[in-house]
């Protein structure tokens, strides 16, 4: 499914819930039905369009996140209304499937997005390749950086990309005042 057909898909299932959501009951509950999952399922829409315009991978990755948790919580209300007996499950279960389908495919894309998070790279820079350093491992990432840092500078004594969420350019000199502060506080 590409870009257009999946813009067209979530603002078909927004314009579907707000629908389902003018047959909901007039009383209390119906309407705190009403407005919430209205909000949730017109957010998965917008949502979703602005994932498409993300400035970076991290910001697609964010946007992702949030149309896949309004998706989510559009489910949520769906089933909701099934179980307060507010609509019939036939008629709810086509628009709590697509909220199912939706979610699903933004969960795969999100994760899509976090497996393949490399950085394009630079064909100005003056480095051969960036080191990959493994996201979130805290002090083990900091030591396989290190270990990577004194091998680069055997090789050609000058400055080294580390490749993380970001680009860091680190001049060797600078990275061996850095690395030794860190090392002492790790012993």
């Amino acid at each position: 499914m590409n870009e257009i057909e999946m813009k067209n898909r979530t603002k078909q299932f927004a314009l579907g819930v707000l629908k389902m959501a003018d047959a909901l009951p007039t009383n209390r509950g119906g309407n705190a039905i009403a407005n919430q999952i209205i909000r949730s399922s017109t957010s998965v829409a917008a949502n979703y369009r602005a994932l498409c315009r993300a400035k970076s991978r991290a910001d697609f990755i964010n946007k992702t996140s949030i149309a896949e948790e309004e998706a989510d919580e559009t489910g949520f209300w769906l089933e909701l209304v099934v179980d307060a007996g507010l609509l019939t499950a036939a008629g709810v279960k086509p628009l709590l499937d697509e909220a199912d389908e939706i979610t699903a495919i933004l969960v795969a894309s999100r994760k899509t997005a976090i497996a393949t998070r490399t950085l394009i790279p630079n064909r100005k820079s003056k480095f051969s390749e960036p080191l990959r350093v493994p996201v979130g491992l805290g002090d083990a990432a900091f030591a396989f950086v290190f270990e990577k840092l004194v091998h680069r500078r055997q090789q050609n004594a000058g400055a080294v990309r580390i490749d993380s969420n970001i680009e860091i350019d680190l001049v060797i000199e600078k990275a061996d005042v850095a690395v030794s502060k860190h090392s002492q506080k790790l012993c």
